[in-house]
């Protein structure tokens, strides 16, 4: 069941072995309507404690195109986003480096910000992968709370569940022990969106280009893609 795909109800990266792995039938179901993948990482305001008068909001998207059929890493892109129902912690820019000051300069609105995906990302018709499931239920919660459609499709992989099938791994476990487990060097800052959606990216491509050496990384493939309409 953890495998399931979930939807919205309940440049390029040096990886020369994935670039040269071929896809098979499983990949290519994963990858319908499109052979990209936006692989997305949030960013949202966080406290230590949690305040009982503020709402989080999320504070950058980042957004990296893989493709499927090249594993490239066609894209990566950081939205950042002036939050509307909290603000930013001290604690929240030590994890994160993100300023309240970085953000009234650089931010935009939540509804601009979706409207860059819907023009630049297709998200209706595109699969939206994350690590985990805190960016789509997040997303539901942001699209809800500003009143806006939800901009995605009924398709969500997660990479986190994928990615611990393939390893065999007796637990989920984060980013970062995913990346030492997989040999792949961290690019750029970890909890910042824009870098850290190339980093799941990768680790996506990682387990797609392995499936043919591995048995185990075909089989978490292949369940995943079993449960596709």
């Amino acid at each position: 069941d953890k495998y399931r795909y979930t939807g919205p109800q309940s440049t390029k990266h040096s990886m020369e072995t994935a670039q040269a792995a071929s896809i098979s039938k499983p990949i290519e179901m994963l990858a319908r309507p499109r052979t990209l993948v936006n692989v997305i990482d949030v960013e949202s305001t966080c406290w230590k404690p949690f305040p009982k008068d503020q709402i989080s909001d999320i504070i950058e998207i980042g957004i990296t195109v893989l493709d499927y059929e090249s594993l490239e890493i066609l894209s990566t892109e950081s939205i950042i986003i002036k939050p509307k129902h909290s603000t930013i912690s001290e604690f929240c820019t030590q994890l994160t480096t993100i300023t309240p000051e970085f953000v009234e300069e650089n931010g935009i609105s939540f509804a601009e910000a979706a409207s860059i995906l819907e023009a630049r990302y297709d998200p209706k018709n595109s699969l939206f992968a994350s690590y985990g499931n805190y960016d789509r239920k997040m997303f539901q919660k942001q699209f809800e709370l500003h009143g806006l459609p939800y901009a995605f499709g009924d398709k969500h992989l997660n990479i986190k569940a994928l990615f611990a099938g393939a390893h065999a791994l007796r637990r989920e476990v984060g980013m970062d022990s995913a990346l030492r487990i997989a040999g792949i060097p961290l690019h750029g800052t970890h909890h910042r969106g824009g870098d850290d959606s190339r980093n799941i990216a990768a680790l996506l491509a990682h387990v797609v280009a392995g499936q043919h050496a591995n048995p185990q990384f075909r089989a978490a493939l292949d369940q995943f893609a079993a449960h596709l309409p």
